[in-house]
């Protein structure tokens, strides 16, 4: 057994609802492509976190083959006579080029959530 119930809405009052289910789904829809910017996001960080990573493996083994490869003398004396200095600019500048050099991302072109977002704002415009 079912049973109906019928509530009886004014116009102005029945427009004015409208406007907020049309501004709800139209915050719904903005939320879920924040979620998809948020997911671009990660994947761009968890990439470039990988490719840093790799740079720094890449580094560090230069640095032991060059260190086994050094004399094995004894280098106090010639660290007294060239002391050797690099800013952390210097290091940067060298390195930061490689690490933008990724391929970019491309945000999402307007898909199926953009053309609902625009057919919400028409209706709502034509409400107004």
């Amino acid at each position: 057994m079912t049973t109906s119930l019928h509530v009886k809405v004014n116009y102005p009052e029945a427009i004015s609802l409208k406007k907020e289910v049309l501004n709800i789904e139209e915050s719904l829809l903005k939320t879920i492509e924040n979620a998809k910017d948020y997911n671009e996001l990660r994947k761009r960080e968890y990439f470039l976190k990988t490719k840093l990573r790799k740079l720094i493996v890449s580094l560090r083994n230069k640095l032991i083959a060059l260190e086994y490869d050094m004399p094995k003398e004894d280098l106090s004396k010639i660290r007294r006579k060239m002391p050797i200095h690099i800013s952390k600019k210097e290091i940067i500048s060298k390195i930061q080029p490689k690490i933008l050099s990724n391929p970019k991302i491309e945000p999402h072109k307007e898909d199926a959530i953009g053309k609902q977002l625009a057919e919400i704002r028409d209706k709502l415009a034509r409400l107004e």
